[in-house]
């Protein structure tokens, strides 16, 4: 069972493998779900269940609001209405300005790598060949091994389990809905079986119902998904997979290129070669299948390991490329 909140469940899934961001005057809809999941989370373990309950409480002199608390204070009261109307309060955190976004963001995932819930580490890329010869330097975010694997765990067991199927486990798959990070933890195939279990839901669950009549922000994150969609269709042909992982359309850790010292007999030693190279710049590697074309999970994230060579003037570099697989 997993004991976190839901706001730190959300971040363990969602922010594997993120860049560490730098303060900009942009933020990304993963930090404005991080929000929302703060609000979700005081609804879900009924610390609040309306805004006029809140009120009360906070004309209660005997109880002091923590930080959190004082967060969700300031999403109601944003506009100058108390409304009780779940669309209503989560459409606000989504669309809070960006300075108090950003605050928020800050907040939370500085403090769950204090907690060690989360680490920074060099990003996988800076292993790439491309990226060593020009010396940049980029740091992501790499969420604690044993509290990813039970969040991961709790999540999937809706599928199977019925007692698994809560408000706050459903709150959670809406919110890797809206940023787009279901398909990190579910096949497909499972992301249609979870459509047809909200739907049933929607029947006799008010909370699910008016949880998930709520629209994402804008036509833009729509026209991301198809494009990504689009993307991962192409991935699954043999033609498209070697198209993607050489020119791999807006992410470019789904294509990592590291040069070995030298040819190998076996899969099984050029494996090990790539396996110890980056557990040395810190990663996490577990060996999931080696053959022709070998699994790795790097940092929670599971890879392809094709052999490959880059073509130069002067002569070939063969090595290992990674490539993101696609569930």
């Amino acid at each position: 069972m997993c004991n976190l909140s839901l706001t730190r469940r959300f971040a363990l899934i969602s922010f594997n493998g993120e860049r560490v961001k730098k303060t900009t005057s942009f933020t990304s809809l993963k930090e404005r779900c991080m929000v929302t999941a703060l609000l979700l989370d005081f609804i879900v373990c009924k610390k609040i269940i309306s805004a006029q309950e809140y009120d009360c409480r906070k004309q209660d002199s005997a109880l002091e609001l923590n930080e959190y608390e004082k967060a969700v204070s300031d999403i109601w009261k944003a506009n100058g209405t108390n409304s009780d109307s779940l669309s209503n309060l989560v459409s606000r955190s989504l669309n809070m300005p960006v300075k108090e976004i950003n605050k928020f963001y800050k907040k939370l995932i500085d403090g769950m790598v204090s907690e060690k819930l989360m680490d920074i580490i060099p990003s996988l890329l800076e292993c790439d060949l491309y990226y060593q010869t020009s010396g940049v330097k980029i740091n992501e975010y790499r969420s604690d091994d044993l509290q990813y694997q039970n969040t991961v765990n709790e999540l999937r067991k809706m599928i199977v389990e019925e007692d698994a199927i809560t408000d706050e486990n459903i709150s959670l798959v809406w919110l890797l809905k809206q940023s787009g990070d279901l398909s990190k933890i579910f096949t497909l195939e499972e992301v249609h079986q979870i459509d047809e279990m909200i739907k049933e839901l929607c029947n006799k669950n008010n909370f699910v119902e008016a949880l998930f009549a709520i629209k994402g922000k804008g036509s833009f994150p729509r026209t991301w998904k198809a494009i990504l969609t689009y993307k991962k269709e192409l991935a699954k042909t043999p033609i498209g997979s070697g198209i993607v992982s050489r020119i791999p359309i807006l992410v470019r850790s789904e294509s990592i290129f590291i040069e070995t010292e030298r040819m190998f007999p076996d899969s099984w030693e050029r494996v090990e070669d790539v396996k110890n190279r980056l557990e040395s710049n810190g990663h996490i590697c577990k060996v999931k299948a080696v053959g022709g074309v070998s699994f790795m999970e790097i940092d929670h994230v599971l890879y392809e390991l094709v052999p490959d060579a880059v073509v130069m003037k002067v002569m070939n570099i063969h090595g290992v490329r990674l490539r993101r697989h696609v569930k």
